[in-house]
């Protein structure tokens, strides 16, 4: 279990929280708001928090990785601005490696596991994101902001086949996700739908 707190801390516990360790990061600054704490889907010693000090005039983005259960921690934020905090950092919970972060004013990608970030706003709006979620039978990645409502990428498996040759090439033909066929259903008949992979 991993706990951070609004007052710079965070903790963990193997023991269904019956102990805590203080594990706080030495290279976060003093009075940090911990904004999300992100368990790894793959490593149970690897841990992401996001941390922000925007209202102590600090506008830094703070990202950070353990692997070791907070014994040690490094920071991710190699291609971030500067000047725009962080909200969230989001592990693909299919893919390892590919990390999604919100930030004040949109969102990022990493493809190598936050050692370097790229923009992912496309024709998403200048606007403060609070959530994201990657929905795993689907691949669409799901951002909630604040003011401008929900916001969808649907099928995001091309992400997942980034690489340096396709970043290299000017043109690429990405393999499509998997799709099924379904017979088609009369429409005066009332039928539940068909079980998932099935027709």
């Amino acid at each position: 279990m991993w706990a951070g707190s609004d007052d710079w801390l965070v903790n963990t516990s193997n023991d269904n929280g019956k102990i805590w360790t203080n594990v706080t990061p030495k290279n976060l600054p003093e009075w940090a708001l911990i904004s999300y704490v992100e368990p790894s889907h793959y490593d149970a010693a690897a841990c992401y928090i996001s941390a922000t000090k925007y209202k102590s005039g600090d506008n830094k983005p703070y990202i950070l990785k353990t692997n070791d259960y907070g014994k040690t921690w490094v920071m991710l934020t190699n291609g971030l601005n500067e000047n725009i905090y962080n909200r969230f950092v989001c592990e693909d919970p299919t893919h390892k490696g590919l990390l999604n972060a919100e930030m004040e004013t949109g969102v990022m990608v990493s493809f190598d596991d936050g050692a370097n970030w790229q923009s992912l706003q496309m024709n998403l709006p200048n606007t403060p994101l609070h959530d994201i979620q990657v929905q795993p039978r689907e691949h669409d990645l799901v951002i909630a902001t604040h003011g401008r409502s929900f916001w969808i990428l649907d099928d995001i498996t091309p992400l997942y086949q980034m690489s340096d040759a396709v970043a290299q090439s000017k043109t690429w033909l990405f393999k499509p996700r998997d799709t099924y066929r379904f017979p088609g259903y009369n429409a005066a008949e009332i039928s539940e739908n068909p079980q998932e992979g099935k027709s």
